[in-house]
């Protein structure tokens, strides 16, 4: 279609009828370009994905794989949403520990807590923190976790 060819009326009722459409997509998937879902129903499927995270036949059951498909349009499966997933961990590891320590922290946390499936309590020991802090970093950490699979989350 050539807009230049357009009587002016009716392409500024074109463009508001994509104006129109461009808002209505924004309101389906979020601003951002985020699936319309809370930051707290988001972490809860990432957090539900690295406890399975072993185990690709419950990765494939996970509503994790509808909320990516909804975000990026491209349909994962189990094994694949486990790379992705192993790679997103690995990313956080610092390249310099002792500049990042909060980095390193959340790094060991989902390490030591997804990847190696130790208890809450080991791992709390492990780091020498008490299990109220482990809780809040793990909570940061699945929250990068998600920030980096989809986004700002809010």
């Amino acid at each position: 279609m050539n807009y230049d060819e357009l009587p002016k009326p009716e392409l500024i009722k074109l463009l508001k009828k994509q104006r129109q459409t461009i808002r209505t997509l924004q309101a389906r998937i979020g601003q951002n370009g985020s699936s319309n879902i809370s930051g707290a129903k988001l972490e809860s499927c990432v957090r539900q994905a690295l406890r399975a995270l072993d185990d690709t036949a419950a990765l494939s059951r996970c509503s994790l794989l509808g909320h990516l498909a909804d975000h990026d349009g491209q349909n994962v499966d189990g094994a694949q949403l486990q790379q992705m997933l192993t790679r997103t961990v690995a990313r956080l590891k610092p390249v310099n520990p002792r500049r990042n320590r909060q980095q390193k922290l959340r790094y060991d946390i989902l390490r030591l807590t997804y990847l190696a499936k130790k208890k809450p309590a080991d791992v709390a020991k492990k780091l020498a923190l008490s299990e109220r802090q482990y809780y809040r970093e793990l909570k940061g950490a699945v929250q990068w976790v998600a920030e980096q699979l989809f986004g700002s989350v809010g």
